[in-house]
């Protein structure tokens, strides 16, 4: 993974949706396999939007997330990451981690198990 491939993503996936919006499916859409793997292509084009701008966005790696152009893990990301689809558009947002059990070392976080561990 890296910006310029992910981008190049962003907007092949876009072509592919506005693709599969205009496909058609004979029949009534009640009880019909045809309607069903039509909603599927559509909400798979959607999932893999969302995926692959977080990816984009998110430039650090973590995990099984790797970046080639950004490949340490950057304690500012470690945060909960929302997308949620508005039309043609991703609203992205964050919000920091709770860390309520353990919290990773050197956070300046104190939790029980933190303050456990280390006695």
């Amino acid at each position: 993974r890296n910006g310029r491939d992910l981008a190049g993503a962003v907007e092949d996936l876009c072509e592919l949706k506005a693709r599969a919006a205009l496909v058609g499916t004979p029949g009534d859409p009640a009880s019909n396999p045809a309607w069903n793997e039509a909603l599927d292509l559509m909400n798979l084009c959607v999932n893999a939007g969302m995926v692959t701008r977080f990816a984009l966005a998110r430039t650090e790696s973590r995990g099984a997330h790797y970046r080639e152009d950004h490949p340490d893990s950057d304690p500012a990301w470690l945060k909960n990451i929302y997308l949620t689809p508005a039309g043609d558009e991703m609203k992205f947002h964050c919000e920091p981690v709770q860390f309520t059990r353990m919290a990773p070392p050197g956070m300046g976080v104190t939790t029980n198990a933190n303050h456990l561990r280390h006695h």
